[in-house]
């Protein structure tokens, strides 16, 4: 009878024993507050890293755990110049969860899930980046400006579904854009991508004027000359095209005229596609009889509110500006203005 009641003992023993090592251990937790300046961190359990306080950190790296961070306060990693560029990095399956507080880095490495807080990485190459199989980078909210994403392992994935992202160069990736956000390019190459609730959408554009004039190698700037319906839409990027490139040069706006003649030039817009013209004169401005005051100029003169004798002067009407392709100089003609001897 003993021996039975010392087995069953025995047994019971042993099963909580196995039902205690089944239970997770809680993650450490680690605040910022008791780590020392430009420390290098290793963690090889689940750990949070609460950001009590400003902190400088040389680098975090993770081996087969997971990691979150959040708190209140700045987080810096990497030391400055050129060194340090793999600020934090996940070995294994392990992934990293943002919750909150402001991260600044170089380069952060490994999967990630990103559900609040500021992350900036300035253009250093590959911000986050994953290039094992099964990377993912995760986004559900926050405030994110980097430079680019590289998750180009199989079966990998880039979601957002959730906050503010600001990608300044996209390459080859495959973007997956949930249905509560949307997304408008942004220069040089990259994209933004912010919650629709923020976003309001252009209805319609227009020029202040119908046409322009210029003369030969003068410019304006017609991009401060478009109207957005409604004036406060979220993205105003606009395409410029030209009918003849032989009279009028465009670039983001800024129309220079290097040729004599018409042309139109038409803005269309990004959200929408909506679309507006209008028509450029570049005129013949060869040099003629002028018995009048000339001014040279080595460059076009930018002139505002010219008077004479206190009469404001019209251009075009009471002076005129010319370019003399003889001379490589534009001429000021005040052709009425006869000087007393």
């Amino acid at each position: 009878m003993k021996k039975i009641l010392f087995s069953i003992c025995l047994f019971a023993f042993s099963f909580i024993a196995f039902k205690q090592t089944a239970i997770a251990a809680e993650p450490t937790v680690i605040n910022t507050s008791n780590l020392t300046d430009d420390q290098v961190l290793e963690l090889q359990e689940d750990t949070i890293l609460n950001i009590d306080t400003d902190k400088r950190l040389t680098k975090i790296t993770l081996t087969d755990c997971d990691l979150t961070i959040e708190g209140d306060g700045t987080l810096t990693l990497g030391l400055p110049g050129p060194d340090y560029w793999d600020n934090l990095v996940s070995t294994g399956l392990g992934k990293i969860t943002i919750n909150s507080g402001s991260i600044i880095a170089k380069k952060l490495e490994g999967n990630f899930i990103i559900n609040g807080g500021n992350i900036s990485i300035p253009n250093t190459g590959p911000s986050f980046c994953n290039y094992s199989d099964d990377g993912y980078f995760i986004m559900n909210g926050g405030e994110v400006d980097i430079s680019s994403l590289n998750y180009s392992g199989e079966n990998s994935k880039i979601a957002i579904n959730g906050g503010h992202l600001k990608l300044h160069f996209v390459y080859d990736e495959k973007i997956d854009i949930g249905d509560n956000e949307c997304s408008m390019s942004m220069l040089p190459m990259g994209i933004e991508v912010l919650p629709r609730s923020e976003f309001t959408p252009v209805e319609g554009i227009s020029f202040d004027k119908s046409t322009y004039t210029l003369i030969k190698y003068d410019n304006v700037r017609l991009d401060e000359a478009i109207k957005f319906y409604p004036e406060n839409a979220t993205n105003k990027k606009i395409t410029w095209t030209t009918s003849d490139p032989s009279i009028l040069y465009v670039y983001e706006g800024d129309v220079v005229g290097v040729g004599y003649g018409t042309a139109t030039v038409t803005a269309t817009t990004e959200d929408g596609n909506f679309s507006a013209s209008c028509e450029v004169t570049v005129e013949d401005t060869s040099p003629s009889e002028n018995n009048g005051l000339r001014l040279e100029f080595k460059e076009i003169p930018k002139l505002e509110g010219i008077k004479f004798n206190g009469v404001a002067l019209e251009k075009g009407k009471d002076y005129f500006i010319r370019y003399d392709e003889a001379t490589g100089l534009y001429n000021l003609d005040f052709e009425n203005f006869a000087p007393k001897n």
